[in-house]
C-alpha cells in the first residue's frame, strides 16, 4: 500500500507534470501532420487510395513529425508519442502504473484535439479513419499492426542504447524512417497506423469505432514480450567498463538499474533523469585493486633535521613573498576601482543606467522592495531596470534627445552628454572597435572618432552584412570600406566585415578585442556584444556565464546609457558595452519611436528599380518614360525622401536599397506637392497616422545634386540618405537599352533635387559594388608599395 501510494505521489509531482505536457505536445504536433497529410492527399489526388505519390507523401510527413515529436520531447518525457511505447516501458519496469496511464491520457488527448482541429479548421473535410480492405481479416490485420509496432519501438530501444554514444538528433530520425517504411509497407492494407492514440483520435472526431480493437490489441500484444524480453534488457544496459549514459533519450521521471553496481555508491553517478555510471579501469593489472604509493618519509631515504629545517625556511620565504604579490596587487586593485569609479556605481545590466527607485518613467528605476533584496543578498549587478524590461517586450521607449521632436517618450539623455561619458577614453589605454552599419555606412560613421578614442589603436567593425543583397562579393565591400576610411584619414589597424546574427566575421574579432569597444547609436553595438559572448562561450566559461546577463538589445537609438561591465574572460579581463554616440542627422533622430521599427531592414535587401514597368500603371506615364527617361517626375521613398529627376539619359535607372516597409512611389514633379500633402500618413509612411501627421514638418531641406560621371558601364555614384539605405544611380542601365537606343557619350552629368526632413543629411559617395553584378564592374585600385605596407587589411 506504501508503495502505491508513493508510485502515485512520483506521477503527480511537477517533474511528472512536465512529462505529460511534453507528451501531449509531442503528439498533437504527430497527429496533427500525419493526419493532415492524409487529408491533404485526398483533396488533390483524385483517386487518393490507388494513387502511389499519396501513400509516399503520407509516409515522409509521419516518418519527418514524428521524428521531431520524439525529438522535442526526448529529453522532457522519453519521447513515448505512443501508447505502445509506454505500456512496454511500464510491463518493463521503467515507469510505474499511474504514471503510465496518465501518458495514456496525454497522448490520446493530444491526438483528439489534433483531429478535432482539423476538422474544425478544413470546413467541408471528414477526418480520415483507418479502413481494412475486404481481403483482409481483422486477425490478419491485428498480426500486421503489432509486427510493425514491434519494430517501431524495438527501433526505439535500440536508439535508447547507450553504448552508441550520445546521437542527438539521429534516434529521432530513425524511429521516423522506421515509421515511414512501415506506412509505404502497409499502408493500402491497415493504413500504417502503429500507434493507437492515433486512430482513437480519429475515431473520436470521425464519429466511427469500426475495426478499433485491431489499432489496440495487435500494437500491444506485442509489448510485454518486447518489454520484458532480453531484448529490452539488452537495449538498456549499460556497457562494462566505460563512461555511458542515456544519450538523447531518457525514461522519464526515474530509472531502474536492473545490474548490480560494479562499485560502492561513492563512484556511482546518478541523477534522477540520467544515468551514468563512472567506472575506472587498468589496462595494466585488471584484476588488481586500488594501490597506495609508498611513503618516502622512513628509512634510509628519510630527511635529516638540516633538510626540514631547509625546507621549513624555503616554504616561510615563498609564503612571505606571496603575501607581498597578494598585498600589492590588492593596492593596484583598489587605485583601479577608484579610477573607475563611475562603472562601479549599481547599474543596470541591460542599459548600463544606475538603479534608481524615485522616477518611475526614468531609465533604471527599480521597484524599493526589489532594489532592497538585492542589495541585501549582494546582487544588484543581476538586476534589469523597468525600461528594459518594457524593450525585451518590443516597446519602443527613446531615451536620447533627437533634434526633430518627433520621438515619443521622456528625454532622458542628450548628445553632448553621451559624449562626456565616453570622453576619458582618450586618456585610458584600450582596444578601440569602432561598429559602422554597412546599410548606413556614411550615416553612422562617426567623423570625430579620435576625439573620443584618443591615440588608442582602433579596430573598423562592419556590422549586418548579412542584410546585403544576396551575391555580394565581400572581397570588393571590404576593399570599398578601406577606401572609404582612408578618405576620411582615420587610421585603424584592420577592417572586419561581420554579422551579429549568422556570426560570419566575429571569430577574427575576438583574436583582437581586448577591453572597450565604441560606435555610432542603433548600428548593432550590443547585438555584437551577445554574438562576441556566444563566441566566446564555446571555449571561455566565464564568457558562457556572462550570456545570462546580457545587454538588452532593440531598435531604439541610445538603449544602453550607461558603461555596462562584462565579465567575459577567464583570465580576468573585462568587456565593456558603452552607450552609443547619437547622431541627430539620421533618421531614427526625427520620426516617431513607434515607427522605428520601419527603418531596421529584417532580412536581405533587395534593390528596387526605377524607372520599373511592373510597378507603373498609367499608359501614358509609360510612353513618357520610354522616350525622356525619369525627366519630370518626383519619386517618393516612403514619406521621409522625395527625389525631383531634373537631367537623366532615357536609360538611366534609380535603385533604391533600404527597409522593405517603405513604399516607393513615382507621380509627375507637377503633382508633387498635392501628392504628398494628400498621401503623407496614409500610403507615404512614416509618419504614420494622423496624431503624427499633424505634427509632422515635412521634408524641409532640399538639396540639388549635380552628378557627373565618367563611364556607362557601372553606376555613377550612391545618394545615401543618414539613417535610411541609399540610392544607386546607375547613367546607362543595357536592362532599359533598345534597338532605338543611339550612342551614348562616356561622359555626362545628371541632375537630382533631393528633399529629406532637417536636420537628415544626405552623402553623395563612391557606388558600394552590391550583389552578382557589383563583382563585375568594381575596380580596384592600384597600390604603391608603401601604401600597400600601411593600408589596413580587411576580413570576413
Amino acid at each position: 500500500m506504501a508503495s502505491l501510494k508513493s508510485c502515485f505521489r512520483h506521477s503527480v509531482a511537477s517533474v511528472a507534470l512536465r512529462s505529460y505536457i511534453a507528451e501531449f505536445i509531442s503528439t498533437f504536433l504527430f497527429v496533427f501532420a500525419a493526419v493532415g497529410a492524409t487529408m491533404a492527399s485526398g483533396k488533390t489526388t483524385m483517386d487518393a487510395g490507388r494513387d502511389s505519390s499519396s501513400l509516399v507523401a503520407i509516409a515522409v510527413a509521419s516518418a519527418f513529425s514524428l521524428s521531431v515529436a520524439v525529438y522535442i520531447s526526448a529529453n522532457v518525457s522519453g519521447g513515448h508519442v505512443n501508447p505502445a511505447v509506454t505500456f512496454g516501458m511500464a510491463v518493463g519496469g521503467h515507469i510505474s502504473i499511474p504514471m503510465a496511464i496518465f501518458y495514456w491520457i496525454a497522448q490520446m488527448l493530444g491526438s483528439v484535439m489534433a483531429c478535432l482541429l482539423l476538422k474544425i479548421t478544413t470546413v467541408g473535410q471528414q477526418v480520415p479513419l483507418h479502413p481494412i480492405p475486404q481481403e483482409m481479416t481483422g486477425f490478419g490485420a491485428s498480426i500486421l499492426e503489432g509486427v510493425m509496432t514491434f519494430s517501431l519501438v524495438y527501433t526505439v530501444y535500440a536508439s535508447a542504447d547507450p553504448r552508441r554514444g550520445a546521437m542527438g538528433a539521429i534516434g529521432p530520425l530513425a524511429i521516423g524512417l522506421i515509421a515511414g517504411a512501415n506506412i509505404l509497407a502497409s499502408g493500402p492494407f491497415t493504413g500504417g497506423s502503429m500507434n493507437p492514440a492515433c486512430s482513437f483520435g480519429a475515431a473520436v472526431i470521425g464519429g466511427s469505432f469500426k475495426n478499433q480493437a485491431v489499432y489496440w490489441v495487435g500494437p500491444l500484444i506485442e509489448q510485454p514480450l518486447l518489454g520484458s524480453s532480453e531484448l529490452s534488457s539488452m537495449a538498456l544496459a549499460p556497457k562494462p567498463l566505460s563512461l555511458s549514459s542515456l544519450s538523447a533519450f531518457r525514461t522519464p521521471y526515474s530509472f531502474q538499474n536492473p545490474y548490480p553496481k560494479p562499485f560502492p555508491s561513492k563512484f556511482n553517478c546518478q541523477k534522477p533523469l540520467a544515468f551514468i555510471i563512472c567506472k575506472s579501469t587498468q589496462t595494466d593489472a585488471p584484476n588488481s585493486s586500488f594501490s597506495t604509493p609508498e611513503s618516502d618519509g622512513s628509512g634510509p631515504s628519510a630527511p635529516t633535521r638540516g633538510d626540514l629545517f631547509l625546507q621549513r625556511h624555503q616554504s616561510s620565504a615563498a609564503s612571505a613573498t606571496v603575501l607581498a604579490e597578494i598585498k600589492e596587487k590588492k593596492k593596484k586593485n583598489k587605485q583601479k576601482a577608484a579610477k573607475a569609479s563611475s562603472f562601479t556605481v549599481p547599474s543596470c545590466y541591460g542599459c548600463g543606467a544606475p538603479l534608481q527607485t524615485s522616477e518611475a518613467d526614468a531609465p533604471g528605476y527599480v521597484e524599493v522592495e526589489t532594489y532592497n533584496l538585492k542589495k541585501k543578498h549582494r546582487q544588484l549587478r543581476t538586476v534589469l531596470c523597468g525600461r528594459c524590461r518594457l524593450l525585451s517586450h518590443g516597446h519602443m521607449i527613446t531615451a536620447v534627445g533627437g533634434n526633430g521632436g518627433y520621438s515619443g517618450g521622456k528625454q532622458f539623455v542628450t548628445a553632448e552628454e553621451l559624449r562626456e561619458k565616453l570622453s576619458h577614453l582618450r586618456h585610458e589605454k584600450a582596444l578601440v572597435v569602432k561598429l559602422v552599419d554597412v546599410v548606413d555606412f556614411n550615416g553612422s560613421f562617426l567623423a570625430r572618432v579620435r576625439d573620443l578614442a584618443g591615440a588608442n589603436p582602433i579596430i573598423l567593425v562592419v556590422t549586418k552584412v548579412d542584410l546585403l543583397p544576396k551575391g555580394t562579393d565581400l572581397n570588393c565591400v571590404g576593399d570599398w570600406v578601406v577606401e572609404a576610411t582612408v578618405k576620411k584619414k582615420l587610421n585603424v589597424l584592420s577592417v572586419h566585415l561581420t554579422s551579429s546574427k549568422s556570426l560570419v566575421g566575429v571569430a577574427g574579432v575576438i583574436s583582437e578585442i581586448q577591453k572597450e569597444k565604441k560606435g555610432s547609436a542603433n548600428v548593432g553595438k550590443s547585438a555584437f556584444i551577445n554574438a562576441l559572448l556566444k563566441m566566446l562561450s564555446y571555449k571561455d566559461p566565464v564568457a558562457a556565464a556572462a550570456r545570462k546577463y546580457k545587454p538588452i538589445q532593440s531598435a531604439v537609438p541610445g538603449t544602453t546609457l550607461g558603461p555596462i561591465q562584462i565579465e567575459a574572460f577567464l583570465g580576468g579581463g573585462k568587456l565593456y558595452d558603452t552607450p552609443g554616440v547619437h547622431l541627430h542627422h539620421r533618421q531614427a533622430a526625427v520620426i516617431h519611436s513607434e515607427d522605428l521599427p520601419a527603418l531596421a531592414p529584417q532580412s536581405r535587401l533587395r534593390g528596387q528599380p526605377f524607372p520599373n514597368p511592373h510597378l507603373i500603371l498609367d499608359n501614358s506615364m509609360v510612353d513618357q518614360i520610354k522616350s525622356n527617361g525619369l525627366v519630370g517626375f518626383s519619386i517618393f521613398w516612403g514619406g521621409l525622401v522625395r527625389i525631383d529627376v531634373i537631367k537623366v539619359l532615357p536609360e538611366t535607372r534609380l535603385t533604391f536599397y533600404g527597409p522593405k516597409a517603405l513604399q516607393i512611389h513615382m507621380v509627375p514633379t507637377e503633382e508633387a506637392d498635392k501628392f504628398y500633402e494628400k498621401e503623407v500618413g496614409i500610403i507615404l509612411t512614416p509618419p504614420t497616422g494622423k496624431q503624427k501627421t499633424e505634427t509632422w514638418m515635412g521634408l524641409e531641406t532640399k538639396r540639388e545634386l549635380q552628378l557627373k560621371y565618367d563611364h556607362i558601364d557601372r553606376p555613377a555614384c550612391d545618394v545615401a540618405i543618414s539613417g535610411l539605405g541609399w540610392i544607386s544611380v546607375e547613367p546607362f542601365s543595357q536592362s532599359l537599352r533598345s534597338s532605338e537606343t543611339s550612342a551614348v557619350e562616356a561622359g555626362g552629368e545628371i541632375s537630382l533635387v533631393v528633399h529629406v526632413p532637417k536636420p537628415v543629411e544626405m552623402f553623395v559617395r563612391p557606388p558600394l559594388p552590391v550583389g552578382s553584378a557589383g563583382a563585375e564592374w568594381y575596380q580596384y585600385r592600384e597600390l604603391t608599395e608603401m601604401e600597400q605596407e600601411v593600408r589596413p587589411k580587411w576580413y570576413y
